[in-house]
């Protein structure tokens, strides 16, 4: 090989080298071009939050409250920013809301329900549709109809079960019209799909068509009785007392079985009605 060959493949050689010593230079002095660096703390609540998605019923609460804490926290102290907390605290109540409304579906499956739970309920409910983000100009449960939804029932669930509870109480005997409403009401109740479960709601409401009738005698023996302060009354008074007493007895012996689903024997008031009448009669003889 000539000369001029062996000394173009040299400087040709040594351009190589140079070159790889170049870039190889400039890899080791020159930073990262994309390096990107991390906001740790929206890092820490995003992972909080998806450890958050697996949490069950027992656990819920004490790690919601501690969830919504720090991600406060993060906020006040300027570790995160606003549009940032907006984002994931609409996110931690997006999967806090169905769980919790799951939870109180589960507590009306229950045979006996806990009413100071209703009342957490109702706060908790009240106090998630008051949540805002973007300085209050959006409502976060705008975001969750389905869930939101399923709060309406929450609700309507526990007034109709303090309507229930009410009117199973309601066994003062004021006609047999009101008597007849209160029956078909509770009977409606009963067949709600959740108010069924409370045994000792269904209890109340099965009794409440024998606790009326009980009230229903209850009236017509006080009316029995009036009769017998005939001195009181002047005689055509008393004859129009008299055929209020006939005309209530008449009336319980003509519906009670139909409105309430059994009656009794009415011989005794009717006996006692006679002997005031025919007393009254004599008293005004004289």
């Amino acid at each position: 090989m000539n000369n001029s060959v062996k000394i173009l493949l040299l400087v040709v050689a040594v351009i190589i080298a140079i070159g790889g010593v170049l870039l190889f230079m400039k890899t080791i002095v020159s930073p990262p071009q994309d390096l990107e660096f991390k906001n740790q703390y929206e890092l820490a609540l995003n992972q909080k939050i998806e450890g958050f998605k697996k949490v069950d019923s027992d656990n819920l609460e004490r790690e919601f409250a501690t969830l919504t804490d720090l991600a406060h926290r993060f906020k006040e102290e300027s570790s995160i920013d606003d549009k940032f907390f907006d984002q994931e605290y609409t996110e931690i109540i997006g999967v806090y809301s169905p769980k919790f409304a799951q939870y109180c579906f589960g507590q009306f499956q229950k045979s006996v329900w806990d009413e100071s739970e209703h009342k957490w309920m109702e706060d908790r409910i009240a106090q998630l549709r008051k949540l805002t983000i973007e300085d209050g100009s959006r409502k976060i449960m705008d975001n969750y109809a389905e869930s939101d939804g399923r709060f309406s029932i929450i609700l309507k669930t526990i007034g109709k079960y303090q309507e229930a509870k009410s009117l199973s109480n309601r066994i003062s005997y004021s006609g047999l019209g009101e008597a007849r409403s209160r029956i078909s009401k509770a009977n409606q109740y009963k067949q709600d799909d959740y108010l069924k479960n409370n045994a000792a709601l269904m209890k109340a409401l099965n009794s409440l068509p024998s606790r009326l009738e009980a009230s229903h005698y209850a009236a017509l023996r006080a009316k029995v009785n009036t009769l017998a302060n005939y001195y009181s009354y002047s005689t055509d008074s008393y004859d129009v007392l008299s055929d209020n007493v006939v005309a209530a007895l008449k009336e319980y012996k003509q519906n009670a079985q139909s409105v309430y689903g059994e009656s009794r024997s009415l011989s005794d008031l009717e006996a006692d009605a006679s002997r005031y009448y025919n007393a009254a009669v004599e008293y005004y003889k004289n």
